[in-house]
């Protein structure tokens, strides 16, 4: 999901309302989980980070001056390729392959391509989020429109025809997680399409507003509007009954059978399954200086604010 702040200041950027780096809090990145190839040890350092986003084996921070920063696992120049500009707003990556959104509202994309996540990018300008899957990718347009492109992971991609006419130019927020399609409406309804696993599509929540969400492979988590956290679908690791009761969450987000959490007071929840016993849920912060968050495959990141150790 785009967290509510980082929504704002896109709007603001893409409205060419300001200077973007005095809407932003930034800080240092923390990393636990999985280090086979540097995922974790292999941070950048600073304190001027505004985003993070994760993925498989590799990772993408977004600094205050528009410019990316990448590490991990370089297979298909997922980071070796990682464009130079100082213009991005926001980032995703994907398994093998990424996403960033320009501050004119175009779309950067590079690393693998085999079912041409890469080639396939939309042109022009005028999309405020992007999300990057599997093998496939969404855009966000600001009429509220979804774009999808690349190579359907099981059946249903896209939405169908019914869905289609009944959220048209309705989204705020998009989120993919392999055959996972999620999308919010400007009504607070979650909207899921694509391969249903163990209930991931089907079961959505229906009644309720909610205002952020996250996407796993075979389970989601939305936030309602009374700040608790409501999830669905695999649970076979308690990634769904272990979800944290109560309520003042600001974001949530997936890896593989593992999730997060973070609380408005700054201190992080994770639960579900540490796949391969690398530490994903055990070894979370216990602090209270986080404002981002995003759970990658078998690896998680967070920001810290700056000063805070």
């Amino acid at each position: 999901m785009i967290p509510a702040l980082l929504v704002v200041f896109l709007a603001a950027v893409l409205a060419g309302c300001g200077d973007p780096e005095s809407k932003m809090p930034s800080g240092s990145i923390v990393a636990w989980g999985l280090d086979d190839y540097g995922q974790v040890s292999n941070i950048p350092e600073g304190v001027d980070f505004v985003a993070v986003s994760a993925n498989q084996k590799h990772s993408l921070a977004l600094r205050k001056d528009g410019s990316i920063a990448a590490w991990g696992y370089d297979s298909r120049g997922q980071v070796s390729d990682a464009p130079v500009e100082r213009d991005f707003v926001a980032i995703s990556a994907g398994y093998g392959h990424n996403l960033a959104l320009r501050s004119d509202g175009s779309i950067a994309a590079w690393g693998l391509d085999m079912s041409d996540m890469v080639t396939s990018s939309p042109s022009g300008d005028g999309f405020i989020a992007v999300a990057a899957g599997f093998n496939t990718s969404m855009a966000l347009r600001g009429d509220g429109s979804v774009f999808i492109w690349g190579g359907p992971y099981g059946a249903g991609m896209e939405l169908d025809e019914a869905d289609v006419i009944l959220y048209q130019n309705s989204f705020i927020d998009i989120a993919i997680n392999g055959p996972l399609h999620m999308g919010l409406t400007d009504l607070g309804q979650v909207v899921t399409w694509g391969d249903d696993q163990m209930g991931s599509v089907y079961d959505n929540p229906k009644e309720g507003a909610f205002i952020g969400m996250a996407a796993g492979p075979r389970h989601g988590l939305a936030i309602s509007a009374d700040s608790s956290i409501v999830g669905w679908g695999w649970d076979m690791r308690n990634e769904v009954s272990s979800k944290p009761a109560g309520n003042g969450f600001v974001s949530v987000s997936i890896g593989y059978s593992h999730s997060l959490a973070l609380h408005k007071d700054g201190t992080l929840t994770a639960w579900g399954w540490s796949r391969g016993g690398h530490g994903q849920v055990e070894d979370t912060p216990a602090d209270n200086v986080f404002f981002y968050i995003d759970a990658g495959t078998y690896h998680n990141l967070a920001l810290k604010k700056p000063g805070r150790k």
